[in-house]
């Protein structure tokens, strides 16, 4: 164990550690010439030197967040009839340390899983500030000439001159400069990163507030609205329009991801500092690569006409400006789950 232990310290990466870690297992064994190794992970196969498959074999499972993603196997080979019933062929004291050095594959592989997802968070995080001081500036420059538009079509909607054509074509120009309007202020919001109009908020109050609006389309699509709200009626300072904001929009996203009807959970958890909101699904789920991409603005899986690709973003900018928290799991046609941690109010 000592010398896994230097070798996972000194290497470099996890193929090292395993093709190093093969090689020096049959010296810890009572016949270590006769003794091979070979560790499974995922596709890879990794073999100790001169490996040699037997009948005399013992193993143990790796484990990555607790389900198998390989195998520890260790072969004696050579052993003669006479040396067999003299000895045992393997000690319980070794299976011990298989165990043992599985044990610690596994979380080696778990540590290394978790600091790559950490760095890919920093990387995502980095990259949403970056495109949030981009969308501040872009918003401030277009909304003077967006304004300009619109006020203009307006102005000339009020004549009394225009012709009925001409009239239709100025209220397409005034729908149009509404819609931009409409962008450039979700992409304000996106961008803030101060606190709205914050006060304190019981929040089981504004979740039943969301409720309301859609427990007549939940039950017109097929879908079995679920809650469970604490029963502590945790108090959080914010801005109420936006949180319903962001419960709303998630809410409308998991209606839309279930077109065939299924189940919808939306739960509140107080813990001694932090309150968690739970939009759950059981719709199509998505994939890992649009796990990725969902906090991008402008990043859309619906056709053009149902989003702009917006609503996730905005979603993230507020739970920031929020001094908050958004986790997602989901898998395809398995659903998803969105947790909104929040701060609790200092009482």
């Amino acid at each position: 164990m000592y010398n896994v232990a230097k070798i996972i310290t000194a290497a470099k990466g996890l193929n090292e550690i395993f093709t190093d870690v093969a090689d020096i297992i049959p010296s810890g064994w009572q016949w270590p010439e006769k003794t091979s190794c070979r560790i499974y992970f995922d596709d890879e196969i990794y073999l100790s030197t001169n490996f040699k498959e037997s009948i005399f074999k013992q193993s143990s499972s790796i484990l990555v967040n607790d389900k198998p993603r390989g195998k520890l196997e260790i072969f004696v080979s050579s052993i003669s009839s006479k040396t067999s019933k003299s000895k045992e062929i393997f000690l319980k004291e070794e299976q011990k340390l298989v165990d043992s050095i599985a044990r610690t594959l596994s979380t080696l592989i778990n540590a290394h899983h978790e600091k790559n997802q950490l760095n890919a968070q920093l990387l995502h995080a980095d990259r949403l500030s970056t495109i949030g001081q981009l969308a501040a500036g872009i918003t401030h420059e277009l909304s003077e000439p967006i304004g300009n538009i619109l006020g203009f079509a307006q102005l000339v909607l009020g004549s009394k001159t225009l012709s009925p054509e001409n009239k239709n074509d100025i209220y397409k120009i005034e729908k149009a400069a509404l819609y931009a309007r409409g962008i450039i202020k979700k992409l304000m919001t996106f961008a803030r990163q101060d606190l709205g109009q914050g006060k304190m908020l019981d929040l089981n109050t504004l979740l039943n507030d969301v409720v309301f609006l859609f427990e007549s389309r939940c039950e017109k699509e097929g879908i079995v609205l679920k809650i469970k709200f604490d029963k502590k009626s945790p108090k959080i300072i914010a801005d109420g329009g936006q949180i319903q904001q962001v419960v709303v929009n998630l809410v409308v996203n998991a209606i839309q991801a279930m077109p065939d009807g299924g189940e919808l959970l939306l739960q509140s958890v107080v813990n001694q500092k932090e309150v968690m909101i739970m939009v759950k699904d059981t719709g199509i789920g998505m994939s890992t690569d649009t796990l990725q991409k969902i906090f991008l603005p402008f990043f859309t899986t619906k056709d053009i006409n149902e989003g702009t690709g917006l609503g996730l973003a905005v979603v993230y900018g507020i739970i920031q400006s929020h001094k908050g928290k958004i986790n997602v799991h989901s898998f395809p046609g398995e659903g998803s789950t969105f947790e909104i941690i929040l701060p609790l109010a200092n009482l």
